[in-house]
């Protein structure tokens, strides 16, 4: 059995058992679950869709949607998990997210002629899709995307993957930091931070 960490690693990650989350270097204790009330969710993903579509109302549907939903998220080792974004900072992520679907977003796709027949229920279409070709194609991404993923562990100094914390993020330009609101790398500068708090 392979190790999806660096130690040793050479293959695609273990796959663990359905409800069940990886244990190794003493992390993963417990079961991911989520407590989704059929009718609340239900009602809730309604008013998030019906905010989506006016636009104007997609950032508080979104951010109250979201809240709502972490609030219910149980992850092991985490049990203050919650969703902070507020209106003020997210708007713009939800307001886009509304006028993409009036932005020419219906394409193909969505009229199920998926040129790569992967999407599709016409049969013309789906000989061209090859599935053993394709699960090659996926396992060979999976792999790659583990073996990029313990690079960039050692990278960091760190003898396996489940040893990556936030700390390490780092930003390799300083409009990148300012962007993404982590430090520029090799030291503790956030540009744009001293701003935001006032100073």
């Amino acid at each position: 059995m392979r190790d999806s960490g660096v130690a040793g690693a050479s293959g695609p990650p273990v796959i663990p058992r359905s409800g069940a989350l990886p244990t190794a270097g003493g992390y993963g204790a417990g079961v991911l679950s989520i407590d989704l009330p059929l009718w609340g969710f239900l009602g809730r993903a309604l008013l998030y869709a019906f905010g989506i579509a006016l636009v104007i109302l997609a950032p508080w549907a979104g951010t109250g949607f979201y809240r709502w939903a972490v609030s219910r998220l149980h992850v092991p080792g985490r049990p203050n998990l919650a969703f902070t974004g507020q209106v003020g900072e997210l708007w713009w992520v939800f307001v886009l997210l509304g006028l993409s679907g009036y932005a020419g977003a219906y394409d193909d796709y969505h009229e199920g002629r998926d040129p790569a027949g992967i999407t599709t229920q016409d049969p013309e279409l789906m000989k061209r899709f090859d599935p053993v070709a394709g699960g090659r194609r996926l396992a060979n991404y999976l792999s790659v995307l583990t073996l990029e993923t313990q690079t960039i562990a050692r990278a960091c100094g760190k003898s396996h993957v489940h040893n990556l914390e936030p700390e390490d993020l780092v930003a390799l330009t300083v409009e990148s930091a300012a962007m993404a609101g982590v430090p520029l790398a090799g030291t503790n500068w956030i540009p744009g931070a001293e701003r935001a708090s006032g100073e």
